[in-house]
């Protein structure tokens, strides 16, 4: 069996480039969900994934995945991850050091040609620390999010209808990832 390597200085690279975004100069990041920073953050992760040459997904929600698929085409997905937004001020490896371990883990697996009976995907997923509706990316894909939620989210409804606008998400997509 391969033995799996995690490069150290790719991971600290990529923690670093994701913190800069955001960051509040105090070793903290500023990325409310779906606002400039976290949107610049999630255009990072994009880039990172098209730049190692792996498979991008977006589904509904607009939760975004790094993909390393199975040979086997059935195969079950182990999804790995957290969130690239922020609570206001908040620490620079919430969210993001699951995000990024769980690429860097895909990446090892990767590198190391190993073909898994699953596929992997290194997730984002979209408000997950509630600033518009609480776990919006994680509960739509689990099926748990209903529409009276979207309807009624924490912010004022146009700033959220905004926000949803400028990422290129709908209701009815959440509703649907």
């Amino acid at each position: 069996m391969e033995t799996l390597r995690i490069d150290s200085g790719r991971f600290k690279r990529d923690f670093d480039e994701l913190s800069a975004i955001g960051s509040t100069g105090d070793g903290g990041v500023h990325r409310p969900a779906l606002g400039d920073d976290h949107l610049a953050a999630r255009r990072w992760f994009r880039e990172r994934i098209a730049a190692d040459g792996l498979e991008f997904h977006q589904d509904g929600a607009g939760n975004h995945s790094a993909v390393l698929r199975s040979a086997d085409p059935d195969a079950r997905t182990l999804l790995l991850g957290s969130h690239l937004d922020s609570v206001p001020r908040g620490g620079r490896f919430d969210g993001a050091l699951g995000v990024l371990a769980a690429y860097e883990a895909l990446r090892a697996v990767r590198d190391a040609g190993l073909d898994l009976p699953l596929h992997l995907e290194a997730i984002d997923f979209t408000d997950e620390e509630g600033a518009l509706v609480c776990l919006l990316g994680s509960r739509a894909l689990a099926g748990t999010l209903d529409r009276d939620e979207l309807d009624d989210p924490r912010c004022a409804p146009a700033a959220f209808d905004d926000r949803l606008e400028r990422a290129g998400l709908t209701r009815e997509g959440i509703l649907d990832a």
